[in-house]
């Protein structure tokens, strides 16, 4: 099991050129390999969720659950905790860059998957099918990334940053507020919002809300 602080934001379209050069040449941290690859997320009505109430011992929302098949792997991700909404830009010539942090805490170890699923079977869930291209780099185990996305509802891009909690590390949480604002110090691009700062399953459920299953 695996807990993360995350801050993430998405628009509409393609990613401009000026927020392409920006993360290449500005956004601080050493390249990594890019990543393209198709995700399936999984759209699941509330009364499904409510069969994890048992498991979790508390309600859960949908956008509080993101359930995806990756290469084959299931992996699930719930949210822990909303930190609610954070300044990252401290420079007064950059621009104001402001987003919801998250904590989220995934589970990708089959037998405990099979034991929490909303349903007997996978083929019962609505699946969306994403196709992602992944540019990322790392700095102080605080990883960002710009990422295009590619669904039936057209383009997205991504920017966001992620850093995995370690319980012998005091200073960590501070280490991602740090990293996160140098990051958009530098930022050049469409605004960094809170309107348009959440995670996969929000964004899933704001692009794509006819899709959801009706019961």
């Amino acid at each position: 099991m695996e807990t993360t602080l995350e801050v993430r934001w998405f628009f509409r379209g393609l990613p401009p050129a000026v927020v392409q050069r920006w993360f290449r040449l500005e956004c601080l941290g050493k390249s990594l390999e890019t990543e393209v690859r198709t995700d399936l997320y999984a759209l699941i009505a509330q009364e499904r969720l409510n069969l994890l109430t048992e498991f979790l011992s508390h309600r859960l929302s949908c956008e509080q659950v993101n359930l995806k098949s990756r290469q084959g792997n299931l992996e699930l991700k719930l949210r822990q905790q909303d930190f609610g909404t954070y300044r990252f830009s401290n420079s007064k010539q950059s621009r104001i860059c402001e987003g919801r942090v998250e904590q989220w805490c995934k589970l990708s170890d089959r037998q405990l998957l099979n034991s929490v699923l909303p349903c007997n079977s996978p083929q019962e869930i609505n699946w969306i099918d994403v196709n992602k291209e992944r540019e990322q780099k790392i700095e102080q185990g605080v990883k960002s990334e710009l990422t295009w996305l590619k669904c039936d509802r057209g383009s997205w891009w991504t920017v966001a940053f992620e850093m995995t909690q370690k319980k012998a590390e005091k200073q960590q949480d501070r280490r991602f507020q740090d990293v996160v604002e140098k990051a958009c110090q530098t930022y050049s691009g469409p605004q960094l919002l809170v309107a348009n700062s959440f995670g996969y399953s929000q964004w899933l459920l704001e692009s794509m809300p006819q899709t959801m299953p009706q019961r």
